[in-house]
């Protein structure tokens, strides 16, 4: 999937994966939201106060619950 650095790109795939209901499909659109995301991550790498980093720091963060929650990753320290 090509990932085009833009919010609402990013906010799409986000969203698409945290209300999957098929864990098989899980997988891949959390591969897909965490590319946009850091793709996006750069993009803003040189904006300085950009309130959207901040959403991007809580998607990363609600991903992290998903994986451990949703597909059994382990608790990081």
């Amino acid at each position: 999937m090509a990932h085009i650095s833009s919010p609402s790109n990013w906010q799409t795939l986000y969203i698409g994966v945290m209300t999957e209901t098929d864990k098989t499909r899980i997988p891949q659109k959390l591969n897909d939201a965490e590319a946009a995301i850091f793709d996006r991550l750069q993009a803003l790498s040189s904006e300085k106060n950009c309130e959207e980093r901040t959403a991007l720091d809580d998607a990363i963060r609600g991903l992290r619950v998903l994986k451990r929650e949703r597909l059994d990753f382990p608790e990081w320290t």
